[in-house]
């Protein structure tokens, strides 16, 4: 996504269809189901460090 939307998942596995839950929250009125996601796994994200931001993923109930 970028820097300023982020989400996560358990698993790689579901990592696809959590990005496909998030776009679906975030822009209900596009369907998402057949979009092909391409997750790419990072080591740091690119939030972390950055001024104003916390160390910890911003997501919801993490």
């Amino acid at each position: 996504m970028n820097d300023d939307h982020v989400t996560q998942s358990r698993t790689l596995a579901d990592a696809a269809q959590q990005v496909r839950d998030y776009l679906d929250t975030e822009h209900g009125e596009i369907d998402h189901s057949d979009w092909t996601i391409n997750v790419v796994a990072v080591d740091q994200p690119s939030w972390v460090g950055r001024p104003g931001r916390s160390n910890r993923c911003p997501c919801p109930g993490v």
